[in-house]
C-alpha cells in the first residue's frame, strides 16, 4: 500500500530572505501548514523519514 502525502508548496517571494529558506531553513508558516492528521495517516516509516527530512531541515 502506498500512502500519497499532500504537502503545501510554499510561494516564494524573490526578496533577501529567499536564500535562507533554500539553504537549510524552513518557513515556520509552511511547517504549520503541515496538517498533524495527515501525517498520522501515513505509513509509519514514511512519516519517521518526513520528520528526519524536516529535522535536518531545521524544522520540528
Amino acid at each position: 500500500m502506498h500512502a500519497i502525502v499532500r504537502m503545501p508548496v510554499p510561494i516564494v517571494r524573490a526578496d533577501a530572505t529567499t536564500d535562507a529558506r533554500f539553504h537549510g531553513a524552513v518557513d515556520p508558516a509552511v511547517d504549520a501548514a503541515i496538517d498533524p492528521a495527515v501525517d498520522a495517516t501515513v505509513d509509519p516509516a514514511v512519516n519517521h523519514a518526513l520528520q528526519e527530512f524536516r529535522r535536518r531541515l531545521g524544522g520540528s
